[in-house]
């Protein structure tokens, strides 16, 4: 309360006027501005500006009033600094239930394989087939792989274990979540959660299969899209 309390002085401070302050604790969205019918501003940040010095409390008043390349900087190097302290609500309660081997594939087997080849070994990451079930229609938002950075677990979509699934694909769908492993993600100046960084991208696109597994993807897509639903 003490740290809420000097914060909300300190903000005040440097901006000059009333506003509302709420602290949130999201993992995507930092820093939400909003503006009553008043025109009073409303801003939600979260808790861990509170460890802000004067420089960020002058960097969110310029957010307030207007903001500014300087400013944005300011706050986007602040996140950035402390992303291993923003976890994903409700991460640590999820379960380790880790499930290889699916029917048709050995994760096990595939994930050491893209870890020794692109990453020397250095993945420290468990992986499972997810319980996700895919819907007649559902396609076009499928995510064909996650990586929970606080349980480093790489989880993948049960639907790529069937064996009109190529193993290219798959390897590159693991390659993409062990990227997530290795890169952290970064926060533009709004306070928004950006996995896909550029140096992602362009890590990304050095794998060898990746033209051919973007076209498979767009391909299989499509196809459900027009209703030729995969087999079973």
């Amino acid at each position: 309360m003490a740290d809420l309390v000097a914060f909300h002085q300190k903000l005040l401070n440097a901006y000059g006027k009333p506003f509302d302050l709420h602290i949130n604790d999201n993992s995507s969205s930092l820093i939400t501005l909003r503006y009553s019918r008043s025109g009073t501003p409303r801003l939600s940040v979260h808790h861990l500006f509170l460890k802000g010095g004067d420089d960020i409390a002058r960097g969110l008043a310029q957010y307030m009033r207007n903001p500014t390349a300087g400013c944005r900087e300011t706050l986007r190097s602040f996140m950035d600094r402390h992303t291993g302290e923003i976890q994903p609500r409700a991460a640590a309660a999820r379960r380790r239930i880790l499930r290889a081997r699916g029917r048709n594939r050995d994760l096990n087997a595939m994930a050491a394989e893209v870890n020794n080849t692109y990453f020397e070994g250095k993945i420290a990451a468990h992986i499972t087939f997810s319980s996700a079930r895919a819907r007649r229609g559902a396609f076009r938002n499928i995510s064909f792989g996650s990586y929970d950075s606080k349980l480093r677990i790489v989880r993948i979509h049960p639907m790529l274990d069937k064996l009109d699934v190529p193993d290219f694909f798959v390897s590159f769908v693991i390659y993409h979540e062990m990227l997530h492993a290795l890169i952290d993600p970064q926060h533009d100046a709004d306070g928004r959660r950006r996995i896909h960084t550029p140096e992602f991208r362009q890590r990304e696109m050095r794998y060898p299969d990746y033209e051919r597994a973007k076209t498979w993807e767009k391909q299989f897509l499509d196809n459900v899209s027009k209703g030729k639903w995969p087999q079973k």
